[in-house]
């Protein structure tokens, strides 16, 4: 529950309660049927996103499984706190799109081998939603202190961008583009993307209703963004929220 959560995090703890209680209790009256014949209620209608985990063992067949999620966990690459300051700065581009397909090595019970393995541990996102909802992970007493020093890096340019535009490619693998504005003023779409080292052959075994579609481009648009505010020390975890909202094209003027 979100009272029970950190102060920090209690607005993404209460999101994700919301937006689960609303698909389950709106789900009777307005149920769809996906093309894989799933069942989706609205809000899984909305803004769920597929995904498929495989790990990947040395001495035997890679495992894989399939999961759907209504927020997308932003993820940092700890190879990105070994940069200098000769090498470009990270974008938010780059860190959405190591999230949508991550890596990580991890130590996993092989059943053939009977012992624990070094592993290779990769999580994809095979669909994309309408409505995009991310949780950065960089707050509270558990934070990854490298996702933090991300988003207080200082830049020219805006670090979250308002536009942002997200592609599966037919092989699977993720492109992520960021629309910045140059120095001289001009707008322009910067492009991140990493070609995916696994076989076509290993998703044969994934049905994704979305995978005849490929590729896919979905554009987002900047609405929200809620922040905590730290008072006092670095390390307190006393502070207090803000929300910021677009404001609607038909009040701005």
């Amino acid at each position: 529950m979100a009272g029970s959560a950190e102060l920090a995090r209690r607005p993404e703890a209460f999101y994700r309660f919301l937006m689960q209680y609303l698909d389950r209790e709106l789900g009777s009256s307005s149920l769809n049927m996906s093309d894989s014949g799933r069942s989706q209620g609205l809000v899984d209608g909305m803004q769920g996103i597929d995904f498929v985990s495989i790990i990947q063992y040395a001495t035997s067949k890679s495992k894989l499984s399939t999961s759907r999620a209504l927020t997308v966990d932003l993820a940092y690459d700890q190879r990105w706190s070994k940069k200098d300051s000769t090498t470009p700065s990270i974008r938010f581009g780059e860190v959405l799109r190591y999230a949508l397909c991550k890596e990580a090595p991890l130590r996993a019970w092989n059943d053939t081998s009977k012992a624990y393995e070094a592993v290779i541990q990769r999580k994809i996102a095979t669909s994309l939603p309408s409505l995009l909802s991310l949780s950065c992970c960089c707050a509270g007493k558990h934070a990854d202190p490298l996702g933090l020093k991300l988003w207080q890096q200082e830049d020219k340019q805006n670090w979250l961008p308002e536009s942002i535009e997200v592609t599966i490619e037919t092989d699977r693998s993720i492109t992520v583009k960021e629309l910045v504005t140059t120095e001289d003023g001009k707008e322009q779409w910067q492009k991140f993307q990493q070609k995916l080292p696994l076989p076509a052959s290993m998703f044969e075994s994934i049905k994704n209703e979305d995978s005849h579609n490929l590729p896919m481009t979905k554009t987002y648009r900047l609405e929200a963004v809620i922040s905590f505010v730290r008072s006092g020390s670095s390390s307190s975890e006393t502070g207090h929220h803000v929300l910021h909202v677009r404001v609607p094209l038909n009040l701005e003027s």
